[in-house]
């Protein structure tokens, strides 16, 4: 079963769990229990026995995924035309007073905002690939958004 599974009793141990699944076919029932980030604790059940009554099977999950709830556009284009004009974060208006600093390739630093306003276009810029650190205010502390933006004209 390769060096991430075994089986013990009837019983499927698995030592690395990559997505949980349920699945229900003609009868047999196999179910991956206490997935989680603790995969050392998950396990594999499963039931020869057939359903009487198939018709109630249900079944519901729940994943914490934990996410952003900012996002970034990777290249911008200001030329005038109206569209994709300057350097928008979705979800900035939640935390103001974030830090912005923008470098070159070379590392120099072309543009810094102590509370970004999605206001950024890039101006006096060549058309080239630029690196952005957001700061942002969070109840927990800054965190950091790290990330790359292209300028096209």
């Amino acid at each position: 079963m390769g060096n991430n599974c075994a089986v013990n009793n009837n019983h499927l141990l698995i030592k690395k769990v990559l997505k949980m699944q349920t699945v229900i076919r003609a009868g047999i029932i196999a179910l991956l229990l206490n997935i989680g980030l603790s995969a050392r604790e998950a396990s594999a059940y499963s039931t020869n026995m057939p359903d009487a009554d198939s018709s109630d099977n249900v079944a519901a999950s729940s994943i914490a995924i934990e996410g952003t709830d900012l996002s970034f556009p990777n290249t911008i284009t200001p030329n005038g035309d109206g569209k994709n004009e300057r350097f928008i974060i979705g979800g900035l208006e939640k935390y103001p007073g974030s830090a912005l600093y923008i470098y070159n390739r070379w590392g120099g630093m072309v543009y810094q905002s102590k509370d970004y306003r999605n206001d950024w276009n890039g101006s006096d810029l060549n058309e080239s690939t630029y690196y952005y650190i957001l700061e942002v205010k969070k109840p927990d502390g800054i965190k950091k958004y790290k990330g790359w933006v292209t300028i096209v004209r």
